[in-house]
């Protein structure tokens, strides 16, 4: 112990008892130096632990891990180490930490909480990374535990932007392309997730100053080292607009059942399997049948929509093929009927079936309890108008084969 040298932390262990690990300064006194001590038998013995601390980056703090015995984490004049050896060797643990003071450190619920003298405070998300690491091989790709995840508590009128799961994993070198597969704990298909090209023409038109908060949830990154994946923890979507799904604005899936998941990257010629727990959000009181309800609910109206635009492909096709044939206005002019009622827009002006099922679906993916009496009765309106529209366009269909028979 340095002469004079001011204790600025003590942090008892909880691994083992008569341990401890204290951080020392002497700035005050013009000494820039680190100290870090350990002690393993109530403080009868310390041991100095600051091999790899720059000389002029004196510690403020050091908190040892909750899960990891030896796993140390120090704060000091111009940031963050970590050491995975009980203080045998130091690394930098920045990342996009500013350049700051840190005055104090926090292992809080698996995250590290991080004050700073100016800088703001801050939390390094999911320690469970950091904790793995320690036996990381650079030549190695690694998939890690994930942490549990939570089902988002969706209000019904905007898209959450809290809740979901976090995936991290290292990749030996920039990879393209990486596949992220979600399945249930019976093995059915829940999501996939493909990196973009670096020439993917796709640009977001989300305004620049709420790109962070809605932007980067289900994007998979590619780079060499540790990447981290941001799952919505919402199924795929059971059917595709003709325009395409736009990733930012939707329309999205439901959102997963509390339950068991399994997580599967592959990279290359490299993969990798990890089971996944998600939870339901504590702020939400709901049943486990409301969840049931609601996938179960949004899975059906979702089936329909995908049938309805896969008629309204048919149809399109139909109809140009009849345009060719002579006496065929009468047919055309029912066709085009037809497609307004399933479509966007009807001829009267009034919404199609494409808008009011696409709402409806929203409204049923969007809240986190059981699907509403309102949701219900809009179901008992729609469905059969639908199911009419397609009746008369199969009609349709029919008399057109047989025309084109007649013709033959």
């Amino acid at each position: 112990m340095p002469e004079w040298g001011t204790v600025n932390t003590i942090d008892p262990s909880v691994h083992a008892p008569g341990r401890a690990v204290i951080a020392v300064y002497r700035y005050l006194l013009g000494d820039r130096r680190p100290y870090i001590f350990v002690t393993d038998d109530y403080g009868r013995s310390w041991r100095g632990a600051v091999d790899g601390i720059d000389s002029g980056h004196y510690v403020r703090a050091v908190r040892e891990d909750h899960d990891v015995q030896g796993l140390l984490y120090a704060g000091t004049e111009f940031g963050i180490y970590v050491s995975w050896d009980d203080g045998g060797r130091w690394q930098r643990l920045q990342l996009n930490l500013p350049v700051a003071p840190v005055s104090d450190l926090r292992v809080h619920r698996k995250d590290l909480v991080v004050s700073t003298f100016g800088g703001g405070l801050w939390v390094l998300e999911d320690l469970g990374v950091v904790q793995q690491a320690g036996g990381l091989r650079a030549d190695v790709s690694h998939l890690f535990a994930p942490r549990p995840g939570y089902r988002p508590a969706g209000n019904g009128s905007y898209n959450p932007v809290d809740g979901g799961a976090t995936i991290s994993y290292y990749l030996t070198s920039q990879t393209h392309p990486v596949t992220i597969e979600i399945s249930d704990e019976r093995g059915d298909f829940v999501a996939r997730y493909v990196s973009r090209s670096p020439d993917d023409p796709w640009k977001s038109d989300v305004p620049a100053v709420l790109t962070s908060v809605f932007e980067g949830w289900d994007v998979v990154p590619t780079r060499r080292g540790i990447n981290r994946f941001r799952w919505t923890a919402r199924h795929a979507v059971p059917f595709e607009l003709p325009g395409g799904n736009d990733p930012t604005w939707g329309p999205f899936g439901p959102f997963v059942k509390p339950g068991s998941y399994t997580v599967k990257i592959t990279a290359g010629a490299w993969s990798a399997t990890q089971p996944l727990t998600m939870l339901a959000d504590p702020r939400i009181d709901a049943a486990a049948a409301d969840f049931d309800e609601q996938l179960a609910l949004a899975r059906d109206v979702g089936a329909r929509i995908d049938g309805l635009i896969k008629a309204l492909a048919r149809l399109d096709a139909l109809r140009e093929e009849v345009r060719e044939r002579p006496g065929t206005e009468a047919l055309v002019a029912d066709l085009d009927a037809v497609e307004g009622e399933l479509s966007w827009l009807r001829r009267d002006g009034d919404p199609g079936l494409t808008p009011e099922l696409t709402s409806l679906y929203d409204a049923i993916v969007a809240g986190s309890l059981a699907p509403s009496p309102g949701i219900r009765e809009r179901m008992r309106d729609l469905l059969p108008r639908l199911d009419a529209a397609l009746a008369r366009f199969e009609a349709l269909a029919k008399t057109a084969q047989l025309g084109q028979r007649t013709l033959r």
